[in-house]
């Protein structure tokens, strides 16, 4: 009853003067429920809910009674004295919002047993599967995030997400690969380029040349068939290397004039706040230009080194610009032989450079470059039977 009795509000009293007996039994006929009534000198006293307050006070006057409230108890009077206080109303909000829904958001994500290089691997594809700081904890839905996570990762066989009060403790275990089996496809190897062959290290197959032969580019050089003393044929996957002696020409033509895209030096950054997915921008929208690179990355929300249940996404663009370029014939003639370089080296296996020969002229287009080169290199190249 005296917690009832605090919710509903109570109003102590007393009353002089008047007809106080009349006064009771008005009251009694009304069906107020008057409590710890007591005689005085000069009248009673006596305890009221307060929502009976108003209508017992018409009694009273009445019968010519005086009331004087001595006591005011109940939630209603302490809430009524908190008016226009609302730092209090903001704090139990804020305490409600720690004690129930803050433990459910991810603060803080710990790594454990994982070295720190892949730990920036394994963020970026939580983060694409929808685990970061700042997400409401669902046990289905992370379920589904290391799926996802371990599809995206194949170098992780094994992956688990331990979730309590606000701390996301992530364990991964790395793939045992097997050994990759070689194919046994049978296949020959024939002859790159033009060449004298200078040396010939023949692993798996059947050689049909030797030292010192002369090929054309396209000739066989190790067969994947062969018959052993009993005339068996027998099929191989054919491996070797033929070091050979080649004579060989590239050549390019450089512009003098042309357009190229070089960054201006300036970078911006645009960062938002995500909370639960909400995206709330901390900078106004950026634009992108068609020759600007646009990169990003996701960082955990701290103040004050604490960790907050956010994440931060940082936008960077680095802008480009068009560059008209106009290059002498010396510096045309430089570009080129750059060029040509990426070319031999990317044709030619495990080349050796004995010389190199460079002619250029000028044509309509600018600055054909012919290089001429002298090498010993591995010409073999596989293909099928």
């Amino acid at each position: 009853m005296k917690i009832w009795s605090f919710l509903l509000g109570m109003v102590a009293f007393e009353s002089a003067g008047g007809r106080n007996e009349r006064f009771l039994n008005d009251c009694t006929e009304e069906y107020i429920p008057l409590e710890r009534v007591r005689p005085l000198p000069l009248g009673l006293a006596a305890t009221v809910p307060v929502r009976y307050y108003k209508k017992m006070h018409r009694l009273a006057r009445k019968n010519g009674c005086v009331l004087k409230v001595t006591k005011r108890y109940g939630l209603c009077f302490l809430l009524h004295k908190l008016r226009g206080r609302y730092g209090i109303a903001a704090g139990l909000v804020c305490a409600f919002l720690l004690c129930f829904v803050m433990p459910k958001l991810v603060w803080h994500i710990a790594y454990y047993n994982i070295p720190a290089e892949q730990q920036k691997i394994l963020s970026d594809a939580m983060y694409e599967a929808g685990v970061y700081e700042g997400v409401w904890h669902d046990n289905s839905a992370f379920k589904l995030a290391e799926q996802k996570v371990l599809l995206a990762l194949p170098q992780y066989s094994w992956l688990s997400f331990n979730f309590a009060r606000g701390r996301l403790v992530v364990e991964a275990e790395d793939t045992v690969r097997k050994p990759s089996i070689l194919s046994e496809e049978s296949t020959n190897i024939i002859a790159g380029w033009d060449g004298v062959i200078k040396s010939m290290q023949v692993y798996d197959g059947y050689a049909v040349k030797e030292a010192g032969q002369s090929v054309a580019k396209g000739e066989l050089l190790v067969s994947g068939v062969g018959r052993d003393w009993r005339q068996v044929l027998h099929y191989a996957k054919s491996r070797a290397v033929v070091t050979a002696y080649v004579e060989c020409s590239f050549s390019t033509i450089q512009p003098y004039a042309f357009q190229e895209v070089e960054p201006t030096g300036l970078i911006d950054e645009y960062t938002e706040c995500i909370i639960n997915g909400v995206q709330i921008p901390l900078h106004g929208p950026f634009e992108a230009g068609e020759n600007d690179i646009v990169q990003s990355y996701q960082k955990p929300c701290e103040f004050l080194g604490f960790s907050l249940p956010a994440t931060l996404r940082v936008t960077q663009v680095v802008r480009q610009q068009e560059k008209d370029v106009r290059l002498t014939k010396e510096e045309a003639e430089k570009r080129a032989v750059t060029t040509l370089n990426d070319i031999l080296y990317h044709e030619l296996k495990s080349p050796v450079i004995l010389s190199k020969e460079i002619k250029s002229e000028e044509c309509e287009e600018g600055l054909q470059v012919i290089m001429k080169i002298k090498a010993y290199a591995d010409i073999g190249q596989e293909e099928p039977l």
